[in-house]
């Protein structure tokens, strides 16, 4: 996967690794991540993996994520 660097305004930028860290520590969900970091879930997603964030899905949580 190619990843191409994109000039973020800094509060977008907070959002994201504030949503990231939350994430990581198992704290939120993925949808709320994205909420938190104001993008669409697929976009974190993705940039959860850039950052080296696996996320795990179970039937529970794609149901849940996916309601």
């Amino acid at each position: 996967m190619k990843l191409i660097n994109v000039k973020v305004p800094e509060s977008a930028r907070i959002r994201m690794e504030r949503a990231l860290s939350l994430f990581r520590q198992g704290n939120i969900s993925t949808r709320n991540a994205a909420k938190i970091a104001g993008v669409p879930l697929r976009e974190f997603i993705i940039c959860a993996s850039a950052h080296g964030i696996k996320p795990g899905f179970d039937e529970k949580m794609i149901e849940e994520e996916t309601a």
